[in-house]
């Protein structure tokens, strides 16, 4: 779930929606799992030499992403200089969740670049379209817009909410000193049709958690905070997917809880059972909270729900109430090794969510180029 908090500020042919927002994905407990009992494969012996290892975090952090084009996030009307109702953008086949990338065949990276283009039409009177390319569902389409003259000023526009960038507070997974790469959230920043949002980049930056609501059923808290002042960038974001936010991190720029590396789990090594999770639900401190792997779903094709786990820790539920927006990405330990991270809340119980395995997340960071 990502909780938008919209602020719209009119332009001369858009609306722009800047929202701030935690991040985690809140979902109905359908229950429909593999049992743990049955699997039976045996683990192999592997090595300390052998075993990649990863500094687990549970760090909130800032993070601001620059989006691939102009997101559309809703379609709209206007009223015309005829007083009729109308929705260029909807008429001409955009939709939310579109990318615009191109606008009259020139590169878009702002809003501001689009009604750059737009006003520069205003005064040809044989002005009629403008011709925007746009991505959809990794597709290129060129879609032809009529803009109309709004009733209201007599500007062009097209009618429709749109941003150039989405920021919020999300908790780092893990440093792995070997590549200097981070993993974070345990699941993507997306559209409004649920897919990844495609990006330019992005930067991790120095946060604090200022206040927390609670959990309740039906009801998901939140954490808030604030990037610290000045907005250090502690690291880039180079990938948004399914499986979260991965990039390079400058270790020396993160005040880290603990330095100490820790083996990682391999899936099948994952166990029912007790574990912790680490968080940042407070100012900057990184704290361990107890909770219960239930069930593994080893045979599951959405990486993000590989495991439920439960928060038994009675402070952590004295305190938020369970899970809440933000705490995605907060790394599970077992058995002294990284197995995963929290991806997940139920809304109807929310001591309970869904997790990643460390391993899934992992492969991600293949697609890095190595900076050391």
């Amino acid at each position: 779930m990502q909780n938008f908090n919209k602020n719209f500020t009119l332009f001369l042919i858009l609306f722009i929606i800047t929202p701030l927002f935690s991040f985690i994905t809140a979902v109905v407990d359908v229950s429909v799992f593999v049992s743990d009992d049955i699997y039976t494969a045996e683990v192999m012996a592997v090595s300390a030499e052998e075993r990649r290892t990863v500094i687990p975090l549970g760090t909130a952090v800032g993070v601001d992403i620059d989006m691939r084009g102009v997101k559309v996030v809703e379609v709209g009307n206007l009223v015309d200089e005829n007083n009729k109702t109308r929705s260029p953008a909807r008429d001409a086949g955009i939709r939310a969740g579109d990318n615009i990338v191109r606008v009259n065949g020139i590169d878009v990276q702002s809003v501001e670049d689009v009604t750059g283009i737009i006003n520069e039409q205003a005064d040809d009177v044989e002005f009629t379209s403008i011709e925007f390319e746009i991505e959809r569902q990794n597709k290129s389409l060129n879609i032809t817009v009529e803009p109309k003259r709004s009733n209201d000023d007599g500007e062009l526009r097209i009618g429709a909410w749109v941003k150039d960038s989405t920021s919020g507070i999300g908790t780092l997974t893990f440093y792995d000193p070997e590549n200097s790469t981070f993993g974070a959230l345990g699941h993507g920043i997306t559209d409004g049709n649920g897919e990844p949002i495609n990006i330019e980049g992005g930067s991790i930056l120095n946060s604090t958690v200022v206040s927390v609501t609670r959990s309740e059923r039906g009801q998901i808290g939140e954490l808030r905070g604030i990037f610290l002042e000045g907005g250090r960038e502690l690291g880039e974001i180079k990938v948004n997917n399914n499986q979260g936010l991965y990039g390079t991190l400058d270790k020396e720029r993160l005040d880290l809880h603990s330095s100490e590396e820790m083996p990682v789990a391999r899936k099948n090594e994952i166990r029912t059972g007790r574990a912790q999770i680490l968080s940042n639900i407070e100012s900057v401190r990184v704290e361990a909270f107890d909770i219960e792997i239930q069930r593994i779903n080893r045979n599951t094709t959405d990486n993000t729900k590989e495991m439920v786990i439960r928060i038994t820790d009675d402070e952590l539920l004295s305190r938020v109430g369970g899970i809440v927006q933000g705490m995605s990405g907060s790394p599970i330990i077992q058995n002294d090794s990284v197995v995963g991270a929290v991806t997940h809340v139920f809304v109807n119980d929310p001591t309970r969510g869904y997790a990643i395995s460390i391993e899934s997340m992992l492969e991600n960071t293949c697609i890095l180029p190595a900076e050391r």
